[in-house]
């Protein structure tokens, strides 16, 4: 890890998460994930799976992916009462 982002991260290690911390944090993060280039994968988007409109995933498949591959989840947060899978104009979620 690059040594200035590994001082940035660690003077939020103790911090309260208040609005201000994590928007320090998506600004440390933010340079690694613009410019990645892209991998070559197949999205299917707002798959459903339940009657809500909001229950729907997003399923991303490596290229060359067999049957038995390891499955990364992500759930973002909003306790399961708000929130969305996305952020437009964010690097961090559709991704």
């Amino acid at each position: 890890m690059n040594e200035s982002i590994a001082q940035a991260l660690a003077a939020t290690a103790n911090a309260e998460r208040t609005s201000d911390v994590i928007r320090a944090t998506n600004a440390i993060y933010r340079p690694l994930h613009i410019g990645m280039p892209p991998t070559a994968h197949a999205e299917f988007r707002d798959i459903a799976y339940g009657t809500d409109w909001r229950h729907r995933l997003d399923l991303v498949v490596p290229e060359g992916a067999g049957p038995k591959r390891p499955v990364f989840m992500f759930v973002h947060g909003g306790g399961f009462i708000g929130g969305d899978k996305t952020a437009p104009g964010s690097p961090f979620y559709g991704n």
